[in-house]
């Protein structure tokens, strides 16, 4: 039987949407109105709510760990307190005392150890805390730079086990402050600031797929939400939801609602995913943090100034819990040598349905038809993927990418999310599509493709190894990050700097040679798709260069061809350039001046690498490295990599 609690809402919410219909006749039976949510899911308690705890000063943090035991910081007495909780008993609980002079904890969580990481406000760190006897350790007191952090307030663990908490300036003055941002913390890594444009950022979650990061500042009255372009990288940010009054803690479920608490009003409110309100639910007093508990996890824990009320809900809490995928440990060495290790285990996390959209025969056409223009795609979309899937996707990326070309990757993303945000729904960070073609992980021929607006990455294997990273497109528009602590970044910026450079380094004689033409071309010159190909050599050969300008020429082309993954780029290098480095041809096309279009290349007897920047908006870089021996690895008896072959 529905509980008169769920039935008062459910008519409330009836009452509300009837009125907001018009007058209809019976007989025309009209179909139900799209509210943008399922009426039959709308999170609710099942039950009244319980006062557990009462009697505290100032209850800011809320955990429960494995075992169900729960644990509440009282920031005034600086008191951390335990109790075990059985759904069964869990009025008139007795809390017991773990430790005291505990710093004022403000936020917590429970780790994969089942221990205890906490917002040490007071003592302005992160600490551990062991559960059995309240002894405790630093996990981190100062930002990447060496200073102190202001005050960690609240935290959030994310699916491989980094850990996202905000620092405001609580305990100082706006004037006294040092930068407030949230950090995040690696595993086994250093804090680094992921975003700086709040003022006081306050509480903080994550979304269960681990897409977007919600934040909530203490000074507005607002829903931040962030898409994570990767674990401690987070793109332009949106206003979801305007509250009431400023949030403070937060949950989410496993359907992606937001459960966030309201101090002001004495609510807490329930958000979908896209910022509609839901439901909301009483607690008398300030309530100030909460958390899904209970054996199956369908309790939501709601923390007052003094209090601690239960509410069981018909819906059950979002908790990333250790995934088994071990290679997150496996040295970076080892993961080089075994780029087809993560496809497989990519493939491996795919329901069938997800496999059908992603699979492609061998020969299909669209193999040999990259595109990096803005719209939707065949195949599997990366906003389709779960927490697992998509990090094991980046996984399979990052082996393919390195370094320095997963950096471009994600700010290339970056730069999208601001332009989403800007209006452009036909782009943004999740607008990518996976395809593969032939058997995946197999020892025979087979490869994928990563693409969308501005990205296209197409990768071939045969025998265990990359045999074709090419063509690899990769652009920018703005070709400048222009918000958050990534503002001011050139994702291709290097490639225009150190071909002027070059150019500035030239005679008159040279640059005359150079500089084909003064007008720049609109985009780059090699076709997209399976188009034959062929630029004239116009330019200034690299055997009529001085071994200086020789040196800067080669430079630029390491900064194309270190996208790759290293051994692949080391054997590049050594078999396909430096033969044919004194035949490598360097042409310019339009102003020498970073701020007018222009346009360079560096061409090879059997590649090419093209960078533009000569659409009409001037800060619209696109760049390219093609092949016309190995794109799409097109002539597999002739591999690049010459080494040992992995063993799959």
């Amino acid at each position: 039987m529905m509980s008169f609690f769920a039935c008062r809402n459910f008519i409330v919410l009836l009452v509300v949407l009837m009125g907001c219909l018009p007058s209809i006749a019976i007989e025309d039976d009209p179909a139900m109105p799209d509210i943008g949510f399922d009426i039959d899911n709308i999170p609710q308690p099942i039950s009244p709510p319980r006062l557990v705890f009462d009697g505290f000063d100032d209850i800011r943090g809320v955990t429960i760990n494995s075992r169900g035991v729960i644990f509440l910081a009282d920031i005034l007495r600086a008191n951390l307190y335990y109790r075990k909780i059985r759904p069964s008993a869990l009025d008139g609980a007795t809390s017991e005392l773990l430790m005291d002079e505990n710093g004022h904890i403000s936020g917590m969580l429970v780790d994969w150890d089942d221990q205890i990481v906490a917002c040490q406000v007071k003592e302005k760190r992160l600490i551990r805390i062991d559960t059995r006897n309240g002894t405790t350790e630093e996990v981190i007191s100062t930002t990447e730079n060496g200073e102190p952090f202001n005050g960690p307030n609240d935290l959030v663990m994310d699916m491989i086990g980094g850990i996202y908490f905000t620092d405001p300036d609580f305990l100082h003055s706006a004037s006294q402050a040092n930068q407030q941002g949230v950090y995040y913390l690696p595993p086994g890594g250093s804090a680094k600031m992921v975003l700086d444009d709040l003022h006081r950022p306050n509480g903080i979650a994550i979304s269960p797929d681990g897409m977007t990061l919600y934040v909530t500042p203490a000074s507005d009255n607002v829903l931040m939400a962030y898409p994570v372009i990767s674990p401690g990288r987070v793109g332009a940010p949106r206003r979801l939801a305007e509250l009431p009054g400023p949030g403070d803690g937060m949950a989410t479920d496993t359907d992606g609602n937001i459960y966030v608490t309201l101090p002001r009003t004495g609510k807490v409110l329930i958000l979908s995913n896209t910022g509609r309100v839901l439901n909301t639910l009483p607690a008398d007093g300030r309530p100030t943090d909460a958390e899904f508990g209970g054996s199956d996890y369908n309790i939501l824990f709601v923390t007052t100034s003094k209090r601690l009320y239960a509410f069981e809900m018909n819906t059950k809490g979002h908790l990333f819990r250790e995934p088994d995928l071990p290679m997150y440990m496996a040295e970076p060495d080892v993961r080089l040598k075994l780029p087809w290790a993560f496809a497989v285990k990519f493939k491996d996390t795919l329901t069938d349905k997800k496999l059908q959209q992603m699979s492609r025969d061998w020969n299909d056409p669209s193999r040999t038809d990259f595109s990096y223009l803005a719209g939707t795609r065949e195949g599997l979309s990366w906003s389709d993927l779960t927490a697992e899937q998509r990090y094991m996707a980046q996984l399979l990326v990052k082996a393919v990418l390195e370094r320095r070309g997963m950096e471009l990757f994600e700010n290339i993303r970056i730069v999208e999310s601001e332009a989403n945000r800007n209006g452009r729904g036909d782009v943004g960070p999740g607008l990518y599509w996976l395809n593969t073609y032939g058997d995946v992980g197999s020892n025979s021929t087979w490869g994928w493709r990563l693409e969308g607006h501005h990205v296209s990455l197409n990768t071939t294997y045969k025998d265990g190894k990359i045999v074709s990273v090419t063509p690899m497109f990769l652009g920018a528009q703005p070709e400048v990050i222009e918000s958050g602590v990534y503002r001011g970044t050139r994702p291709l910026g290097a490639e225009g700097a150190r071909a002027r450079s070059l150019l500035a380094s030239l005679d008159d004689e040279q640059r005359a040679r150079a500089i084909v033409t003064d007008k720049a071309p609109s985009n780059i010159e090699t076709p997209m798709g399976n188009a034959p190909w062929e630029l004239d050599s116009a330019g200034l050969p690299s055997r009529d260069m001085t071994p200086d300008q020789r040196k800067r020429l080669m430079e630029i082309v390491r900064l194309f061809v270190e996208r790759a993954q290293s051994e692949y780029a080391r054997d590049y290098m050594a078999n396909v350039v430096n033969p044919v480095a004194d035949e490598l041809v360097f042409a310019w096309k339009g102003s020498t001046k970073p701020e007018e279009a222009h346009y360079f290349r560096i061409l090879g007897p059997e590649f090419v690498f093209e960078y533009n920047d000569g659409q009409s908006t001037l800060d619209h870089v696109h760049t390219v490295w093609r092949d016309r021996v190995r794109d799409y690895g097109a002539h597999l008896e002739t591999p690049v990599v010459q080494g040992a072959e992995a063993t799959p």
